[in-house]
């Protein structure tokens, strides 16, 4: 199945049809001075502005409570909220705080040391809009690692579903009961405020370990999930993430969370359920007799990166080949690459974008509008910091990548930009002064072994890599 269109295509037809749901992001924050304005940056930054960033102030001595107080003098988007007496109540009673004040019709979530990429949101909101009878978007998130180690890699999350599909709330949840790894984290729900409003009295019960969790259950027994193929919230881990130990006080709060959610689905009265019953008592029976809960991965904040390896092999290569450089053919100049974008001319199409010095490229092609931005060099973020990060989605047509991407940082996370940048039977063409065959993976990592090819002409001229994304 193919991922359907979301950004800027369906954010027009949003705003065609009068729509224009307000998002409450909701961020609780304790002693997050180091994290909070970036975190805070990348909501206010979001290409959907029609948004309100409730921060919670759930204690803390660190100044974050001044910092939030600027960010709210500088927004009006921005509101700041407090427990009574300003104490420290935990992650759950200021989640349910942030909901009982939220006024957006949609509401979401993102950590004060969490991260959005620009577009994140107007894709959720699109694909919302496309599937009204959904309540919730499920998404993926990064374990973000390298924004302290460059080197470090960092993981995508699982989806339980193909992107795009539809499914009832409980065949997700019957999903993460059997693999943890498969639940969604907090930075990539945005859900229904008249279906999430119902579990602010439960949140008090969860003050730190799986009140994410309990919001996603809560939805998913009451409503139906669409799930987003996008990549676009990064979960920072650092010392204070919560880690995988395991201990007494999780495996209590697993009972607990798993005891709640049977209460939840027999007060309901769905009798019928009886594989949902069933997995809950499994689970609660393996959560009695071991001394940690089984096969946990993003239960109450918890992450382990589960990835298949494939993926992460793939990553690997393209990584490592964008970091090895080469040196280019001095005989391939701009008129063989005239010449050689010329064979591809129909390609070149609608409205285009060139990353790189375009000089004579694009000539009589049957492009409407062209838009040129330099190539990210060799030391480019990345992260949501990553320089393609704001390109729209579902933007262009044709993409044409015209200086060696085999010296800048074109790896995964660029290529990713790109793919998503592109509407649906857009390509992406790469011209090369040489061979890249690792390059050539991590294209088709990203848009599908059956969605790239190759082309070289041979002699001076340099090999042009094709991808393609797939009709609708």
């Amino acid at each position: 199945m193919t991922t359907p269109p979301v950004g800027g295509e369906h954010l027009t037809t949003v705003t065609q049809m009068g729509a224009s749901p307000v998002v409450s992001v909701i961020m609780p924050f304790l002693d997050a001075a180091a994290y909070l304005r970036q975190a805070a940056g990348s909501v206010l930054g979001q290409s959907w502005q029609a948004v309100e960033l409730l921060l919670v102030d759930d204690g803390g001595t660190d100044g974050s409570d001044r910092i939030a107080g600027e960010l709210a003098a500088s927004d009006p988007r921005v509101r700041v909220l407090a427990h009574e007496g300003r104490r420290n109540r935990g992650t759950g009673p200021s989640r349910a705080l942030g909901i009982s004040q939220a006024s957006g019709d949609l509401v979401a979530f993102l950590d004060a040391d969490d991260a959005w990429e620009p577009h994140h949101l107007a894709d959720q909101v699109a694909l919302l809009a496309t599937h009204p009878e959904a309540d919730l978007v499920c998404g993926r998130d990064w374990v973000w690692r390298s924004w302290r180690d460059p080197a470090a890699t960092d993981v995508l999350s699982d989806l339980a579903f193909a992107p795009g599909a539809v499914v009832q709330g409980k065949q997700l949840l019957a999903a993460v009961l059997r693999n943890g790894a498969l639940a969604t984290s907090t930075c990539s729900l945005v859900a229904r405020r008249e279906t999430i409003l119902g579990v602010v009295p439960h949140l008090e019960a969860f003050p730190g370990l799986f009140e994410d969790q309990v919001v996603n259950a809560w939805l998913q027994l009451r409503g139906d999930a669409v799930m987003s193929g996008t990549a676009s919230a990064w979960y920072r881990m650092h010392d204070r993430s919560i880690s995988v130990r395991l201990g007494d006080e999780e495996v209590r709060a697993y009972r607990r969370f798993l005891t709640w959610t049977r209460q939840q689905l027999e007060e309901q009265g769905e009798t019928g359920d009886s594989q949902l019953l069933e997995l809950l008592d499994c689970a609660l029976a393996g959560a009695s007799e071991a001394s940690s809960p089984p096969q946990r991965s993003r239960l109450g904040g918890l992450l382990r990166a589960a990835v298949p390896a494939g993926a992460r092999r793939g990553a690997r290569r393209a990584l490592s080949a964008l970091r090895r450089g080469r040196t280019a053919d001095p005989e391939v100049g701009p008129k063989e690459v005239a010449r050689v974008l010329h064979r591809h001319g129909a390609h070149v199409r609608g409205d285009v974008l060139v990353l790189g010095d375009p000089a004579e490229v694009i000539g009589s092609t049957a492009a409407t509008s062209v838009q040129c931005r330099p190539w990210p060099g060799p030391q480019a973020a990345v992260g949501p910091a990553h320089p393609l990060a704001d390109v729209d989605s579902d933007a262009y047509d044709c993409i044409v990548l015209l200086q060696d991407p085999a010296t800048p940082g074109a790896g995964d996370l660029g290529l990713r930009h790109l793919r998503r940048a592109l509407r649906p039977a857009g390509v992406l063409l790469v011209v090369l002064r040489g061979e890249v065959p690792a390059l050539a993976e991590g294209l088709r990592d990203v848009f599908g072994w059956d969605a790239v090819s190759r082309d070289a002409p041979g002699g001076p001229f340099p090999v042009v890599l094709r991808a393609f994304v797939p009709a609708d």
